[in-house]
């Protein structure tokens, strides 16, 4: 039989090291976690979501442009500070037959590399995140500016196919 002494030392022993498991999980989450481009990428897919969320739920005729435009602007200013506006948005090939699988392609087709250029409208070999955060913006800005004209070529669908395409690359949670 163990003697109260050493059981109180193991418990003692065990307590220590779940103190240090729990701190170093939390210096983990606190400090190293933020500085990864995965959780930046995250953040920034936050605010697209949060940009579009507030275009999906406004009227296009009644959107107050005052804050769309400061919502644009945290997106904006988040990429500028956080570096990634010169990060460069890889598609893995894997990525890509995902993509384009849930566009609707054969599974034959799905590893062309054109067919995702032409569905994404992004290159296969990647894009600069402010580049693509400008395509996002200047499609909602060419929809908004047709959206009377009823034109095929510009519809609300362009901006979110590129918002799920960085849903994807970021492989967030679904909302």
């Amino acid at each position: 039989m163990a003697s109260l002494g050493t059981v109180a030392l193991v418990v003692g022993l065990v307590a220590a090291v779940f103190g240090v498991l729990r701190g170093l999980s939390a210096f983990y989450s606190k400090i190293i976690s933020p500085r990864l481009t995965r959780t930046k990428l995250h953040r920034f897919y936050a605010l697209v979501e949060e940009w579009y969320a507030f275009i999906d739920e406004a009227n296009i005729t009644l959107l107050n442009m005052s804050e769309l435009g400061a919502k644009e602007k945290r997106v904006q200013d988040f990429l500028n500070d956080s570096g990634l506006a010169k990060h460069i948005l890889c598609f893995p090939r894997g990525l890509r037959r995902r993509f384009l699988k849930l566009c609707g392609l054969r599974r034959d087709l799905r590893s062309d590399a054109q067919l995702f250029e032409k569905y994404s409208r992004c290159p296969a070999s990647g894009i600069v995140a402010q580049s693509f955060w400008w395509q996002i913006q200047g499609d909602f800005l060419e929809f908004k500016k047709h959206d009377d004209t009823c034109d095929p070529r510009t519809n609300i669908g362009n901006v979110e196919i590129r918002i799920k395409l960085l849903k994807m690359l970021v492989r967030a949670k679904a909302t």
